[in-house]
Order: C-alpha cells, then sequence, then structure tokens
C-alpha cells in the first residue's frame, strides 16, 4: 500500500471548516473529517499488547501547510505511549494502546487531559466532547515507516446494513459534520475489528505515514 501524503482543501471556505475540525481528528493521526470512533475501548489495560518495532519516536508526514508545528509520536511500551498534535490553534495528548487482532496492528487513541487556555475555544470543545471516546486505527510497519488507516465510515455503513446485529454503529450529528460512531462493548468490537483486519477495503483512503524521527 502506498502511504498517503494529506494536503489542504484548495476552497477557502472549506480550509476553515476543514482547519476547525482536523484539529480533533488529527490528533489522533486521522486527517479525515467523517472518520469513525468508538464509545469503547479496542485496547484495555489487561489486554494491550506491543511490537519492539513501534518503539521510539516518529513524525508526521503531512502537508499541513504553515499552520501545523509538529505531529509526532513517542512510543515507549503498550501503556505508556502517546501521540501529540500541534497547529497555530492549539495542541492535544493521546495516550496508546497497541493490540493485535486478526494477524494485524491497531492503535486504540484516547484524548488525555490538557491544560485550560491552551488550546481555541472552538478546538477546545471538541477536545470535551470526544474525551471518552477511542479512535481506533490499524497500522501497517514498513522498515522505519509507519501508516496509521481509520475505518472507513461508508463501508461501516455497507457492513452495517448487509449484516444486521454484527456491529453497532450511529450516526451523530456533530457541530461540523456527521460522525460514524461504533458503539459495541470491547469483546464485541474486539471480535468484528479482527474478522475485517485484513480487509483493506474496510479502511479509508486516508491516513498518516509516520517517519522515525532521528
Amino acid at each position: 500500500m502506498e502511504p498517503i501524503i494529506l494536503r489542504l482543501p484548495a476552497s477557502a471556505s472549506r480550509l476553515r471548516r476543514w482547519m476547525s475540525a482536523a484539529f480533533l481528528v488529527a490528533t489522533a493521526g486521522i486527517a479525515a473529517s467523517c472518520s469513525p470512533y468508538s464509545t469503547h475501548a479496542l485496547a484495555t489495560p489487561a489486554d494491550t499488547t506491543f511490537d519492539d518495532r513501534f518503539r521510539g519516536r516518529w513524525r508526521a508526514v503531512a502537508d499541513f501547510g504553515d499552520s501545523l508545528s509538529f505531529a509526532r509520536a513517542e512510543v515507549a511500551t503498550g501503556l505508556g505511549s502517546v501521540f501529540t498534535f500541534q497547529d497555530t490553534t492549539g495542541r492535544a495528548d493521546l495516550g496508546l494502546r497497541f493490540v493485535q487482532l486478526g494477524g494485524s496492528w491497531f492503535v486504540d487513541a484516547q484524548i488525555r487531559p490538557w491544560q485550560p487556555g491552551t488550546v481555541s475555544p472552538d478546538n477546545e470543545a471538541n477536545l470535551s466532547r470526544h474525551k471518552r471516546d477511542h479512535f481506533i486505527m490499524r497500522l501497517e510497519f514498513h522498515s522505519d515507516t509507519l501508516v496509521a488507516q481509520p475505518f472507513c465510515s461508508g463501508c461501516l455503513e455497507d457492513f452495517h446494513k448487509a449484516h444486521p446485529g454484527q456491529l453497532g454503529l450511529k450516526l451523530k450529528s456533530g457541530h461540523y459534520f456527521s460522525d460514524y460512531v461504533l458503539t459495541d462493548d470491547t469483546p464485541k468490537l474486539r471480535s468484528f475489528v479482527a474478522k475485517v483486519a485484513g480487509v483493506d477495503s474496510m479502511f479509508g483512503d486516508y491516513g498518516f505515514q509516520f517517519v522515525r524521527d532521528h
């Protein structure tokens, strides 16, 4: 799979809307404005696993223009890792947990508490709305490169319609866009993720490419 380098929308009006929404989703390693998230954890402290290949400092390769200060991941252990995203509107940190399911590696990212006043009011509202949510991405490791991909919203919706009762999914209206929300509890969520882990079409065309930050 060729990693995708993300670029800003050309339209000025779309750019303003995108940047306000992208702060939240980019903190989770996602730069698509309608990437799904889960109300339950995929990886809990009890079942988190780890691969030493992930250890180290990783820098996101993405074109966010002059707004981006940095986006990087500090990976130490399965429970002691963090992703940090900072741009001109503020900074956010997410705790990372890793788990292997269905032969693929996944990361479960959750927003960490932030200091008041360190982000803009709009972004602080976004972070507050999602502070209990889990952003799930499939990881692909290529030597000194990591690619993180969220689920494809439309593919989840198609699966939900085609297989009633096998996936908890709802559409939740947001301030800037509508979110697809995975609602299954952790055991059922893990079972679903393991089933589709190797199905490339279930994952979005957007994602972050990370390279080692030596």
